[in-house]
C-alpha cells in the first residue's frame, strides 16, 4: 500500500500487456515523473509510465537504477502483489454483458481523489474507502448507454476489489451519504467471477436504487408545481396586484416554475414510462397503457420534447444575432416558450400522479433495458437542458 504521507511516491504494478506500469502520485509528483523519465520508462496517455519487460538484464537494470535515483529525489517507491488495475478493469469490461470500456484514473494529488466522493452513489465500503484511504488510481468502467462503475484496489484485501457506481446524470444535488444509494461490493480478481457479481448484484441494486430517484425526482417536481399553481390560484383571485406587481407577472412566474420542474418530467418520464411497461406483463394485471391519464401523459411528454427542440434553437439564435440586427429577447422568447409548452405542463399537473402510482407499482419489475443492446426509451432521445447538476468530476 502506498504511504499515505510522503510527497513524492511511484507505485509499481506488473502488467502482462505492458511490462512493468509505474503510478507517479503525491503533492510533489514532479520528482516521481523525474525519476521514471530518467530511467527510461514511457509516458502513457493516461498519465502511467510503462517499461517493456522484455530483456530481464536491462529490466533488472531500469528497476536498480530507478530505486537509486528515487534515493536521489526523496521519492518513495512501492511494489504490489497484484496485477496493474488496468488489465484487471479491462478483462471484467470484456465479460461483462454489453458494451463497456476501461479506463484508469490517477488522482496524484489528494484533491483529485476528494472530487470523487461527491459524484460516487454508494451506501457501501467504496465510497468509505475512497474517504479515507489514500487512493492514488482506480479504473472507471462505463457502459455505451448506461451506468459507470469506480473500481479500486480492496485496501485490507490484497487479493479483492471494490466496485460501485457513479450518480447518474440528469439529477440535481448532490449523490454523496445518500442512504438509498446502492451498495458497493467486494468481488475478486477474476475477471468471469468478477462480472458475475456486478451483472447478479451490483447492477441489479442500482437499477433498483435509480428507477427509485427517479421516483422520488418527478414527485418531488410535481408536488412544488403543483403547490405554486395553487398559490397563483389563490393570487388571480385577488382583485389587485399583489406585492406591488400585476397579475401578469406573477401568472408568468408561475409558468416560469412549472417550467423548471416540468423539466424532471422530461429528463426522467421516459425511463419511468418504459418501466410501467414490461416486456412481459404480470398475468391478470391490465396493461398500462389502457389508462387513458398514461395516454395523456405520453402525448405530454412527446410535446414537451418539442418545446425542448424549439427553445434551444431559439437560445442559439439569440446568442447568434449580430448586437446591431434587432432580435426578441430572452424575457419575451421565454414567455412565448412557457405559452407553447403550457398545455403539455397542465396535463402533467392533473395527471402525473397517475404516472408515480404506476411507477412505485413497478418498482420490483426487472427493467426493460438490457444491458446487451442499445437503451429504447418511448421517445426519442431529449436535447439537452439547462443543465443542474454540479460540475463533473475530474
Amino acid at each position: 500500500m502506498p504511504c499515505d504521507t510522503h510527497p513524492s511516491q511511484i507505485a509499481l504494478a506488473v502488467s502482462p500487456q505492458a511490462g512493468i506500469v509505474a503510478i507517479p502520485f503525491g503533492e510533489q509528483q514532479i520528482q516521481a515523473h523525474t525519476v521514471l523519465r530518467a530511467c527510461g520508462f514511457d509516458r502513457r496517455p493516461d498519465g502511467t509510465y510503462a517499461w517493456a519487460a522484455g530483456d530481464p538484464d536491462a529490466t533488472r537494470a531500469a528497476l536498480a537504477r530507478l530505486a537509486g535515483l528515487a534515493r536521489h529525489h526523496d521519492t518513495a517507491v512501492t511494489t504490489t502483489t497484484r496485477s496493474y488495475i488496468g488489465d484487471v478493469a479491462a478483462g471484467i469490461a470484456h465479460q461483462l454483458p454489453g458494451e463497456w470500456t476501461a479506463d484508469v484514473e490517477i488522482y496524484a494529488l489528494p484533491e483529485w481523489q476528494d472530487d470523487l466522493h461527491p459524484y460516487l452513489w454508494d451506501n457501501g465500503e467504496l465510497a468509505h474507502a475512497v474517504a479515507t484511504t489514500r487512493i492514488p488510481c482506480a479504473s472507471v468502467l462505463t457502459h455505451s448507454d448506461g451506468p459507470s462503475l469506480l473500481l479500486t484496489e480492496h485496501p485490507k484485501d490484497d487479493h479483492t476489489y471494490l466496485v460501485g457506481a457513479f450518480a447518474p446524470n440528469g439529477f440535481s444535488g448532490h449523490f454523496a451519504d445518500e442512504p438509498d444509494a446502492p451498495r458497493s461490493i467486494v468481488i475478486p480478481a477474476q475477471p468471469a467471477l468478477a462480472a458475475d457479481a456486478i451483472t447478479g448484484r451490483l447492477l441489479p441494486d442500482y437499477d433498483r436504487a435509480l428507477h427509485d430517484r427517479r421516483v422520488r425526482e418527478v414527485s418531488s417536481a410535481l408536488s412544488w408545481a403543483r403547490q405554486e399553481q395553487q398559490e397563483w390560484q389563490t393570487i388571480a383571485q385577488s382583485p389587485a396586484d399583489v406585492d406591488g406587481m400585476p397579475l401578469s407577472w406573477h401568472e408568468e412566474e408561475l409558468r416560469d416554475n412549472a417550467w423548471n420542474a416540468f423539466r424532471d418530467f422530461l429528463t426522467h418520464g421516459p425511463a419511468l414510462f418504459d418501466r410501467c411497461q414490461p416486456l412481459h406483463p404480470e398475468p391478470g394485471r391490465p396493461p398500462v397503457e389502457t389508462d387513458p391519464a398514461m395516454g395523456r401523459l405520453r402525448a405530454a411528454l412527446e410535446d414537451g420534447r418539442r418545446a425542448v427542440v424549439a427553445w434551444n434553437a431559439k437560445l442559439t439564435e439569440l446568442r447568434e444575432t449580430p448586437r446591431e440586427l434587432p432580435a426578441e429577447t430572452y424575457l419575451h422568447a421565454r414567455a412565448r416558450r412557457n405559452a407553447a409548452a403550457w398545455p403539455a405542463i397542465e396535463t402533467w399537473l392533473a395527471d402525473g400522479h397517475v404516472l408515480i402510482h404506476h411507477a412505485r407499482n413497478a418498482r420490483s419489475a426487472p427493467s426493460t433495458v438490457e444491458l446487451t443492446t442499445p437503451r429504447q426509451t418511448t421517445v426519442a432521445a431529449l436535447p439537452p437542458l439547462t443543465p443542474k447538476d454540479p460540475a463533473r468530476r475530474r
